[in-house]
């Protein structure tokens, strides 16, 4: 009996390109402003796994990561308040007017900023990101461009989420500053792991 050869899913992590076309990059749906449960990579699997449950604040916009990034020194060294990386891909939002209801998925976003996190003393970034082609956000460039209330939703959202931790946030910064964490993520990424051959 012949054997088929069938396609197998791609690790979100360390299977799916980070860049897509100019500033437009990759981004995995861990968490939607729909669910009481969060959700995390499971990095081993790449499934996602529930972490646990949210008895407060939800994510206001959806939730989850850039793939091949990776937070260690380069991400630190842009953190003034960090010691080191926490170890993890790059987080973001993604900042939609259509309700994005669904988690474990790809979307494609610009990056407009972010917000410099410290956990604990970990550099813990949170870039902002707009989907790509979106009706009312598809066009922005930075993050003052979009509302305040926005923003404002996101650092409350941080701030609360996490109930334990010592958290600090710095003051929001624009896109050159958030490309530049994201080339720092991608680099740290490169030098920690080693591509698999087939």
């Amino acid at each position: 009996m012949a054997t088929t050869a069938y396609p197998t899913t791609s690790h979100p992590w360390h299977g799916i390109s980070t860049f897509l076309e100019g500033d437009i990059v990759q981004f995995y749906i861990e968490a939607t402003p729909f669910e009481t449960l969060k959700y995390e990579l499971d990095k081993p699997t790449g499934l996602l796994s529930i972490d646990r449950p949210l008895h407060s604040a939800l994510p206001p916009y959806a939730y989850g990561f850039i793939p091949r990034t990776y937070c260690g020194e380069g991400v630190n060294e842009l953190n003034p308040n960090s010691t080191t990386g926490d170890d993890d891909p790059l987080d973001a939002f993604l900042i939609s007017e259509v309700p994005l209801t669904r988690s474990g998925v790809l979307a494609r976003g610009r990056v407009v900023g972010g917000i410099p996190m410290v956990d604990d003393g970990e550099a813990d970034d949170k870039l902002i990101l707009v989907l790509k082609d979106d009706p009312a956000w598809g066009g922005a460039r930075e993050v003052d461009e979009l509302p305040a209330g926005i923003i404002d939703r996101i650092r409350h959202y941080l701030v609360t989420y996490k109930p334990g931790s010592t958290v600090d946030l710095g003051e929001t910064y624009g896109s050159e500053h958030g490309m530049a964490v994201l080339k720092a993520s991608v680099t740290d990424y490169l030098t920690t792991f080693t591509p698999v051959r087939s």
